[in-house]
């Protein structure tokens, strides 16, 4: 009897004392969460998300989920960690550990279009394409807008002339439109309207220490370029021809 029980207390010692798994979340946004034909989870923002974990040196997991989904699992603190342009410390209570990159709000348009936008209501004539419901700068402008399944959709109507112009974040554009190119350059130009941090946010009940070893391998990736390394190759420039735009 007490040789079991000894036994049992060893075992509950060892499982009290293992490292918790680390529960990230990754919006299943191409290119930043995406499941491949093969059933695999991948994505730019779930590859940093491992890589950050593992550079801290802890053991984790990594999920794909609707963006209303992930805010809400991260809000009841049922994920640890999550990569967001959105301020989800202000929003929804989590603790900022570092920025990551910035995000582009662009439009993309044809050459043929022969206009120098200087603000969003220069492209208020022209039918743009989205992805569900995103820019939503250009949904309270009024803008002339038609939702689209995929990007890829997108760049087939644009290049046909069924739309004037594309509307998304720069990575997702280009990861689309690279898709179908290659490195061959596009007639298109582009236009940024906006500007935005992208940041790794941290459940407040993950344990300091954890947030710790997280904030301190993101500062040193940071130091070192690898993050600007890793997302310069996962999201490479589109190489557009058409003259002027910003």
């Amino acid at each position: 009897m007490l040789r079991s029980l000894l036994l049992f207390f060893l075992l509950f010692s060892a499982f009290a004392h293992a490292e918790r798994v680390v529960r990230l979340g990754t919006a299943d946004v191409a290119p930043y969460g995406l499941m491949k034909p093969d059933g695999q989870a991948d994505g730019v923002f779930l590859q940093l998300g491992n890589l950050i974990a593992t550079r801290a040196g802890l053991p984790h997991e990594n999920g794909l989920y609707p963006p209303a989904r992930l805010y809400a699992m991260l809000q009841r603190h049922e994920l640890d960690l999550a990569i967001s342009s959105r301020s989800l410390d202000r929003d929804i209570g989590l603790v900022n550990l570092g920025k990551v990159g910035q995000m582009e709000g662009r439009i993309v348009y044809r050459d043929t279009l022969n206009i120098d936008p200087h603000g969003l209501a220069d492209f208020s004539p022209y039918l743009i394409g989205r992805i569900g419901a995103t820019c939503p700068p250009l949904a309270r402008a009024n803008m002339r807008l038609y939702d689209l399944s995929d990007y890829d959709q997108g760049y087939r109507m644009l290049m046909a002339g069924h739309l004037d112009a594309l509307c998304g974040d720069s990575g997702g554009l280009s990861s689309a439109i690279r898709h179908i190119v290659g490195d061959k350059p596009v007639p298109l130009k582009s236009f940024t309207f906006l500007t935005t941090d992208v940041w790794v946010y941290a459940n407040p009940q993950l344990p300091a220490a954890e947030r710790k070893k997280l904030h301190d391998a993101i500062e040193a990736m940071q130091a070192g370029g690898e993050i600007e390394r890793f997302l310069a190759q996962q999201l490479p420039s589109l190489i557009l021809t058409g003259r002027g735009g910003k």
